[in-house]
């Protein structure tokens, strides 16, 4: 078995939980005896620990359990004056950072030495310390004392998106390239130009990397609405991310702050119980919402528990007959994710008067909405008495997807693949009085243009096809195929913008641009029959 991953996760995590250790005991420095900085303290401990057990990293797990048992004592305020052993547990702290940076490894007769002191000195326990100020003769500390060198540094998003529209700009001009003549020396120019445009290309998709962003980043700007809500409804709430480090588009992530933030609305005022409900069912006051992320091939996956008292299916069925007209057969027939979609519904909703807590009376439909619009989807488990999951599947990034580019007269557009059923040769496809198919060269040429031979017609899938009044076309008209690939889509200015037929530019990976289609804006290319 490679453990060479775990071991990455490993030094990554312990290094991000060892900085935000030296950062509490700093604040234990000011106030030693808050038990509650002292369970922070304890639960970072533990998580390295249990880390370094999966990994069979005896040295770091078992100083772990000797810090462990420390914290303890100060918790429950059986470990005499905590201030006077802080410097041991800060030596201690800076031992494991030692040892983690080394993956467990005691290597030289100093270290030893410092290693075998000190965990003398914490079996022992902290009421021994005390005569002596809790200060440990410390030994070799390498590294003990340290500034990490800058590995990022932050960068205002306003300023990515126009140095990527700078690149965008540089690539473009690459199509008003003037003719040179067949010399020698213009030769060498245009070697020179081409090998500066491939560079080019090359550092726009590498830009592109900056609009990345790790979930947990994105996460923690909800820690203080989750606090918020959590007062204002007299209840007690944390939450726990798992696989922080998957990185996400942040146009992704920023159109989901909102449906985001309504889920946590919802988690804390249908969801996690009171302190006393949760009590009695023999639950932690304290309520649990758990955020995991992780990616797989082109898509995000979300997922948003908590342990609270799960969805209800009696006020579901009972919309469901009261509201919606069905009968007990029709109810009884419907799946578990059928019946628990209803909640989804812009209708529905359990809460008698709408509160701020309760998302002002908007019900689920808006994340519904929202996530569809992204071109994703979301699904529903709960188990009354347990808690409630919301299983959410988008685009791993909306800056880049497969399309299939294809030229209509001497125009360039693109069409998200999964808005595309098949490509058909012109005379395989049965249009209805001629306009099922639409021809973006002759709308914009405002007049008709007869099909080429070789032309091919793009069909596209039914549930692409929306429009007013019904009209809605049912492919497009290809002069030629360029083929499926994928696209580094930028957002469209104007004057485009007005024209409310185009989603974006894209640019692919050679660096030729064309226009990406807004499909459900497709029925707006009506061409006058006569010219």
């Amino acid at each position: 078995m490679d453990l060479s991953k775990y071991e990455e996760i490993f030094l990554r995590e312990s290094g991000r939980y060892l900085s935000e250790l030296e950062d509490l005991l700093i604040r234990l420095k000011a106030t030693p005896a808050k038990s509650g900085l002292w369970a922070e303290v304890h639960g970072k401990v533990h998580s390295i620990k249990g880390m370094a057990r999966a990994l069979s990293l005896e040295q770091i797990s078992a100083l772990c359990h000797r810090v462990e048992s420390w914290c303890k004592e100060f918790q429950s305020g059986t470990g005499g004056e905590a201030g006077h052993n802080l410097d041991t547990v800060e030596e201690a702290v800076d031992l494991l950072k030692l040892l983690v940076a080394r993956r467990g490894e005691v290597e030289s007769t100093d270290t030893r030495k410092w290693y075998s002191r000190l965990t003398e000195l914490l079996e022992a326990g902290p009421a021994t310390t005390a005569g002596n100020d809790g200060k440990a003769q410390k030994g070799p500390l390498p590294r003990a004392v340290a500034v990490k060198p800058i590995d990022e540094v932050r960068v205002k998003y306003t300023l990515i998106e126009e140095l990527l529209g700078l690149g965008q700009e540089i690539q473009m001009l690459e199509k008003n390239r003037p003719s040179l003549p067949n010399d020698e020396t213009m030769v060498e120019v245009q070697n020179w130009t081409d090998q500066a445009m491939a560079l080019m290309k090359n550092f726009f998709f590498r830009l592109s990397q900056l609009r990345l962003m790790p979930v947990e980043d994105f996460m923690s700007m909800f820690t203080h609405a989750l606090h918020r809500f959590s007062t204002d409804s007299g209840k007690k709430a944390k939450m726990d991310i798992v696989g922080g480090d998957v990185q996400a588009d942040v146009t992704l992530l920023e159109r989901l702050r909102e449906p985001f933030l309504h889920l946590l609305r919802n988690c804390i005022a249908h969801g996690i119980e009171g302190p006393e409900e949760r009590r009695a069912a023999g639950k932690p006051e304290e309520g649990s919402i758990c955020v995991e992320a992780a990616a797989f091939k082109e898509r995000l996956h979300l997922k948003i528990s908590d342990d609270g008292r799960g969805i209800d299916p009696e006020p579901i069925r009972r919309f469901l007959k009261d509201k919606r007209k069905m009968d007990e057969q029709e109810i009884a027939g419907l799946t578990e994710d059928d019946l628990l979609r209803t909640i989804l519904r812009p209708d529905y909703t359990t809460m008698k008067e709408a509160t701020d807590i309760a998302g002002r009376g908007v019900g689920m439909s808006v994340v519904s909405q929202a996530i569809e619009h992204l071109g994703g989807k979301m699904n529903i488990r709960s188990e009354p008495g347990k808690g409630t999951t919301f299983d959410i599947f988008l685009p791993l990034s909306l800056s880049i997807i497969h399309a299939i580019t294809f030229r209509s007269g001497p125009f360039t557009f693109s069409v998200p693949t999964s808005e595309v059923a098949s490509i058909k040769r012109a005379g395989e496809m049965v249009q209805e009085n001629g306009k099922g198919v639409v021809d973006l060269a002759g709308f914009i040429a405002r007049t008709k243009i007869p099909a080429m031979p070789g032309s091919h017609i793009i069909e596209l899938k039914t549930d692409a096809m929306k429009a007013e009044g019904g009209n809605a076309p049912t492919g497009i008209l290809a002069g030629g195929i360029v083929g499926n690939r994928p696209l580094m889509v930028m957002p469209i200015t104007e004057p485009l913008s007005k024209v409310g037929l185009y989603s974006g530019i894209g640019i692919q990976e050679n660096g030729d641009v064309s226009l990406v289609l807004d499909v459900g804006q497709l029925w707006r290319c009506q061409v006058p029959e006569n010219g």
